[in-house]
């Protein structure tokens, strides 16, 4: 079995509560057959934002919440608290970033998911 990386760009409303649901799968090197990954069995998962893969800052660290272990489903929700300090307000900082997602399986590591990360700038603010 093999778990293949995917890519997909995450895109973040500046003042919204943005949330992904996804489910992962391994996939099976000689059929091609796929079958959700089992995370009940001391998986972790860990997931940055940084400006740059060489960026040393942590922009944001993506919150991740196993839903479902059996069937490998995990969903992301960035709370508006979060997505509204990610750019603040009149900044001149870039509104683009890079992230990746790590499943950390005992003393192994496998990059699963890769993308760009954007923060469109919001113009109604409470």
């Amino acid at each position: 079995m093999a778990i293949k990386r995917g890519k997909y760009d995450l895109q973040v409303y500046r003042g919204d509560t943005p949330t992904w649901k996804m489910q992962l799968f391994q996939v099976d090197d000689k059929t091609g057959d796929k079958s959700p990954i089992d995370l009940s069995n001391g998986f972790t998962i860990n997931a940055q934002v940084r400006y740059n893969s060489e960026a040393n800052d942590i922009l944001y660290t993506l919150p991740i919440q196993i839903v479902d272990a059996k069937n490998g489903v995990i969903k992301i929700t960035v709370p508006k608290s979060a997505s509204e300090t990610l750019l603040p307000a009149g900044s001149s900082l870039a509104d683009t970033a890079v992230y990746d997602m790590q499943l950390n399986i005992r003393d192994s590591v496998f990059t699963i998911l890769t993308g760009g990360f954007s923060i469109v700038r919001d113009v109604t603010r409470l």
